[in-house]
């Protein structure tokens, strides 16, 4: 496209396996299209699709250049196995639903396999149940709302932080109390624009390489806006 190329500002190291393929569902949300310019490139350099990371452990700074799409005419290649996601939002305001919709779009299903990714499944706090409702109205196979944070946590892997700033500490603190983290399997992306990654590294008890910060707008949900 003719437009800058996205970007996200990210926290961690992503030096294993799990991180690599959160990455690349950032990558994903972040803008598909603009990945696609450099399938060429990464197609050179499959063995290090992440970029080093600076010398700062806590702020990273990844591009969205950075994925690998398949041949469709190579019908001797067998198709790679797709990582199932199960998405998970504390709190669903404009943001969480942006990309809620931009994760559960039929027609974004196949951006999202060339990501390595397929959709499990989303869940979601009912706060606000305007937009919650409105998203399993939508999505009905897909979304399902829960009463509670805990809910949610239990029933996803990578979960979108987007509550009020106020409200941070007070979510995290409360699934930390209830030993609701799962730290080899959890991955916390944080939408709260005031939040530390440090902060919530303490506060849920997950390793650096799987907290996140992202910042976008609500265009996310048509793949954009980031």
């Amino acid at each position: 496209p003719a437009t800058a190329t996205p970007y996200l500002t990210m926290f961690g190291k992503c030096h294993r396996s799990r991180s690599c393929s959160v990455y690349f569902l950032l990558l994903f949300l972040v803008n598909a299209y603009a990945a696609d310019a450099f399938n060429n490139k990464i197609a050179r350099n499959t063995q290090n699709p992440l970029r080093r990371a600076t010398n700062n452990p806590s702020h990273q700074t990844m591009s969205t250049a950075n994925n690998q799409k398949t041949n469709p005419t190579d019908s001797s290649s067998p198709p790679a196995a797709l990582h199932p996601i199960k998405a998970g939002f504390l709190g669903c305001g404009t943001i969480a639903s942006a990309i809620a919709t931009s994760l559960a779009t039929p027609e974004h299903e196949t951006h999202l396999a060339r990501h390595g990714f397929s959709l499990s499944s989303i869940s979601v706090t009912k706060r606000s149940e305007s937009k919650s409702s409105k998203l399993e109205e939508n999505f009905p196979e897909v979304v399902t709302v829960y009463d509670s944070a805990e809910e949610v946590a239990r029933n996803s892997d990578v979960i979108f932080l987007c509550v009020l700033p106020q409200h941070v500490d007070g979510v995290l603190e409360d699934l930390t109390e209830k030993g609701i983290w799962r730290t080899k399997e959890h991955t916390l992306v944080s939408l709260v624009s005031t939040s530390q990654v440090e902060d919530l590294i303490q506060k849920s008890g997950l390793p650096r390489n799987s907290v996140y910060k992202m910042i976008c707008l609500p265009a996310i949900a048509k793949r954009e806006g980031c």
